[in-house]
């Protein structure tokens, strides 16, 4: 039995992440910021914060001694036969299958060549609104929980709102759930179909994008510019492409394997044990006639 290798399964195989390439440039780069955003890395307990204990990091600290706490907890654990626990077994199973996976992948696109200096210029001109045009969107959303067949009202309302304030107003008359939000986010962090139409927009105007459980009423309040000239893009632009390179051959490898595996499945044929029927038939002399079968495969025709 063959497992199928999705595309979504490939790419996080491969790592392809064009945003989180240019967060990484960014990074060393600086930008302007609208509003700035603290990162959490700690857990917050009554009220303050404490670092999250991880198993994992207090194992590595313990490391080095030629003998680590990792390698004596699984001889234990192999002591006690915790192996042949089922979960445990298949946990081991899908991790060497994700390692083999990996590791055929790596293997198969490490022929993908570098992109050209005119390939990464021409998706630097091709894409402004992340690189030469690059900006910072500050927006408000609402969150709307509602039918599909809700969504056109709701974007013909939006479209006679002044504001959100309206919005509001014609969602509870309507006994439409909703979540507010703000939020200040680079162009990076953007979903691409999104980015487009918020690049098109002027501040102060509204938008509806349709979500998997509703919709989502998006105002622009402010952008802010920071471009990133084609020397800083340079570096992300060609990881990119030669992720998408990889990702290709990946895709098509993974295509020529599940042919292959299907003609294989094709070739054995399911043996199905014959009825007394057609055990009669094969034993008995054939007749000519217009409804007389010739063989087996004829006679199961005139049944």
């Amino acid at each position: 039995m063959h497992d199928a290798v999705s595309p979504d399964m490939i790419r996080k195989l491969l790592g392809l992440s064009l945003w989180t390439a240019v967060m990484l440039v960014l990074c060393a780069c600086g930008r302007p910021e609208i509003s700035k955003t603290s990162s959490r890395p700690a857990t917050q307990v009554t009220g303050k914060e404490s670092p999250e204990p991880r198993i994992d990091s207090v194992l590595a600290s313990r490391a080095g001694k030629g003998i680590t706490d990792q390698e004596l907890l699984a001889q234990e654990a192999l002591e006690a036969r915790l192996d042949r626990d089922a979960q445990v077994s298949n946990a081991i199973e899908s991790a060497k299958r994700q390692i083999l996976a990996q590791a055929y992948i790596e293997r198969t696109v490490i022929s993908a060549s570098q992109p050209s200096p005119e390939q990464i210029s021409r998706f630097y001109e091709d894409n402004p609104a992340l690189f030469k045009s690059r900006r910072i969107y500050r927006v408000r959303e609402l969150v709307v929980a509602a039918a599909p067949e809700r969504f056109g009202a709701l974007r013909e309302a939006v479209a006679r709102a002044k504001d959100l304030a309206e919005v509001v107003l014609w969602l509870d008359s309507r006994k439409l759930s909703f979540e507010a939000a703000a939020s200040a986010r680079p162009a990076e962090q953007i979903p691409m179909n999104v980015l487009h139409r918020l690049f098109e927009m002027h501040d102060g105007q509204m938008t509806v994008f349709p979500t998997p459980h509703g919709a989502s009423v998006v105002r622009l309040e402010q952008t802010a510019e920071a471009p990133l000239s084609e020397k800083q893009a340079g570096p992300l632009i060609a990881r990119y492409l030669l992720n998408s390179k990889r990702l290709e051959l990946a895709q098509a490898e993974v295509t020529k394997l599940r042919e292959r595996a299907q003609i294989a499945k094709d070739r054995i044929a399911p043996v199905r044990p014959a009825s007394a029927v057609q055990t009669a038939a094969r034993t008995q002399t054939p007749v000519a006639g217009p409804d007389v079968a010739q063989s087996t495969t004829e006679f199961a025709k005139l049944r």
